[in-house]
This record gives C-alpha cells, sequence and structure tokens, in this order.
C-alpha cells in the first residue's frame, strides 16, 4: 500500500487474520471502553484516497466471525457484495466476483480503511467512546509533526506520512452507538492528500450472532489457508483463499465441518 491510495493488493496474504481475531479481544476485559471495542462500524470513505466514495458495513460478531458488506446504494440492498468470514477459516462470498488467484484481496480495502478509522478515533479521542457525553457533538483534533499513521494486516500495509492534521466530530447517537465524521490531511511529498471518513461506531454486548440455520446455497465458499503454486521460477508459497466445495447446506453444518478438520 501507498500513503495515495487504498491498496489492489496483490500479495495473497490473509488480512483476514487482523480482522476476525486482532480486533476481537481474547481477553474483552482488555479492550473495554476502547475504541477497538467495536463490534460494528459503517464507514463511507471519500477524498483523494478513493476515486469515488466507497460505502461498508463492517460487523465483528461472536465466534470468530465477521461480515463485511459493500453498501452500494444504487442497487437493492439483496444485491450488495457481501464477505461473511466464519471461524478464521472459510470465507462466503455473495454477489461478487473474485479474481482467481487474488481472492482474499476482497477484504484487503475494507479492512485497511477499518483499522485507519479506528487509528483516528483513538487519536482524537484517547480517553475512548466511553468519554463522549449522552447529548452534543465533540470536537475531534489531533495534530502531529513526526510520527505517521501506520496501517498494517498481514497482507497489506503502509502509511500516512507526518506532519498531517486530523479534524472532525462525535456524536452519541444512542447507547452505544456514536456517529462520526473525520477528516485527515496528510503529507505525500510537496502534497497534502486528504481522506474523509464518516459513519458510526457501535457496541454491543454480547456480539451479535450469524444464524444457525443460514443457507449456503446462494454463497461461493473459499478456504483459508496455505496455498502452493508452480511458477517458471519455481514454487511459491502463499497463504490465502481457494475454492472449495461445500458439503455443509447451513452455518449449523458448516461449523460442525470446521470442527472435524
Amino acid at each position: 500500500m501507498t500513503a495515495m491510495g487504498i491498496p489492489n493488493m496483490r500479495n495473497g496474504l490473509a488480512a483476514f487474520g487482523f480482522l476476525a481475531s486482532a480486533l476481537i479481544p481474547t481477553n474483552p476485559a482488555a479492550a473495554n471502553g476502547t475504541w477497538d471495542d467495536a463490534s460494528e462500524v459503517r464507514l463511507v470513505v471519500s477524498g483523494d484516497i478513493a476515486s469515488q466514495p466507497a460505502e461498508y458495513l463492517i460487523e465483528l460478531l461472536s465466534d470468530g466471525d465477521a461480515r463485511i458488506t459493500k453498501m452500494d446504494r444504487s442497487a437493492p440492498s439483496d444485491q450488495w457484495p457481501v464477505i461473511v468470514l466464519v471461524g478464521g477459516q472459510v470465507m462466503l462470498v455473495q454477489n461478487m466476483e473474485l479474481e482467481e488467484g487474488y481472492e482474499i484481496d476482497a477484504m484487503d480495502g475494507p479492512v485497511l480503511m477499518l483499522q485507519l478509522t479506528l487509528s483516528l478515533l483513538a487519536k482524537g479521542l484517547a480517553d475512548g467512546p466511553t468519554s463522549l457525553p449522552t447529548e452534543g457533538s465533540v470536537e475531534v483534533q489531533k495534530v502531529e509533526q513526526e510520527e505517521p499513521i501506520e496501517v498494517s494486516t498481514t497482507s497489506a500495509g503502509g502509511q500516512f506520512p507526518a506532519p498531517w492534521r486530523l479534524s472532525g466530530t462525535a456524536t452519541r447517537e444512542e447507547g452505544d452507538r456514536i456517529a462520526y465524521s473525520l477528516d485527515l490531511v496528510y503529507t505525500s511529498g510537496t502534497e497534502k492528500p486528504t481522506v474523509e471518513i464518516d459513519g458510526h461506531w457501535k457496541k454491543t454486548d454480547p456480539r451479535p450472532k450469524l444464524d444457525p440455520a443460514m443457507a449456503l446455497t446462494a454463497w461461493k465458499s473459499y478456504e483459508i489457508g496455505p496455498i502452493e503454486r508452480t511458477s517458471a521460477s519455481g514454487t511459491i508459497y502463499d497463504f490465502g483463499a481457494q475454492p472449495v466445495e461445500l458439503e455443509a447446506q447451513t452455518l449449523r453444518e458448516l461449523r460442525l465441518e470446521i470442527s472435524e478438520q
């Protein structure tokens, strides 16, 4: 990833580990009161980082599951692209065509933007979501002269160089749901690109669960794990997502298959 844009990654390494594991703490109490404790984040990304605004709803669920929905307002919601990650081992995809050999790249952009959003909230509102009042907006302000903002997953990484300036607002809407609007201006050579991110942050305790009876017939399935490829230069060992045929017809049956592996 460069500092100038959302990457189209080609290395095939999995961003899954960051999304489904690192953002869901093994010790929930350790993250209590921090921005990393989200169970749902909606983000609309625009500015110089994207050729056109992109809107995602990212749900960090129980059982190590996660769901990424690309919200395309020009189409009915039942046609929106969706990725569901099950138990750290299977990626289910609906309404998306993934490029062969690079299937796992589909989550790189939204995952990195999720990490950037949580990082900006933490830098601008260091006391965490519990510090926001029940009414009214809070200004988000931060100026940094030296330290870049780094975003990194197991599949991609990069930074937004300093000096950078963050501004915006955050407003508690109801309970543990907080609306935010963030503007980041960073340095790239002689230029000052901008990133604009709007949306909401939400914490639900306990975390929501996927429906065990969810039918899998309309989903394409991919197994997450090591990949061995042969090229003219030799054998390449990678990590990514490969198409797999499932015997399971429901999510409950899929969890049973995973547990038996």
